[in-house]
């Protein structure tokens, strides 16, 4: 049973994250069509998209050394 909610969030996690970079790319880019936008602003939203993702990265790699910390001291319990 708790598989098939760890599955689901993923999904759901990726789902969610695809769609809210989809959404910050036109944003950064400054358009609201991505056809007739320019070179330079096209090179602004992939800027801005690849530095929200990474950032989103370092946070997650910092909440999973946290918990791992945590278990470790005891702290925090696994079911």
């Amino acid at each position: 049973m708790s598989e098939l909610v760890s599955q689901a969030c993923c999904n759901v996690g990726l789902i969610t994250g695809a769609a809210v970079m989809g959404a910050l790319f036109p944003f950064a880019a400054m358009t609201t069509d991505i056809t007739t936008a320019s070179p330079q602003a096209i090179a602004a939203g992939m800027q801005v998209t690849f530095a929200v993702a990474g950032l989103l990265m370092v946070v997650a790699l910092g909440i999973a050394a946290m918990s791992r910390a945590l278990v470790k001291r005891g702290a925090l319990t696994v079911a």
